[in-house]
């Protein structure tokens, strides 16, 4: 009777070792297929209301667009960033420094 409860109990362990053991994530990262949409964590995409509710002036001599500082509470801009929008005819320009002080200023460069 005591080999029967040893069999089962063994059963049982090597079940719940299987079981814990299989059933395991795998981290194991899988790369895009030609159609999937990816976007870079650098890219900040801005909807067509933060950007009218927020944008003070853009100026299209050298690109330097200025928000008021509450954009800040929706991005955290820095140099490298690409931002995005659809406004007008859209924007697509690459950050190349910021300035905040009581307005947000960035300055940019145009994308290629």
């Amino acid at each position: 009777m005591k080999t029967k409860s040893t069999i089962y109990s063994v059963f049982l362990k090597g079940l719940l070792l299987l079981f814990i053991f299989g059933c395991a994530q795998k981290n194991e990262s899988v790369a895009p297929s030609p159609t999937d949409v990816v976007i870079a964590k650098e890219v900040k995409d801005i909807s067509n209301q933060i950007w009218n509710d927020n944008i003070i002036s853009l100026d299209s001599t050298n690109f330097a667009v200025i928000f008021k500082n509450i954009i800040t509470s929706k991005f955290q801009f820095k140099a490298g960033d690409i931002i995005v929008t659809a406004v007008g005819e859209g924007f697509l320009r690459k950050v190349t420094s910021i300035c905040t002080v009581n307005k947000v200023s960035i300055h940019t460069l145009r994308l290629r």
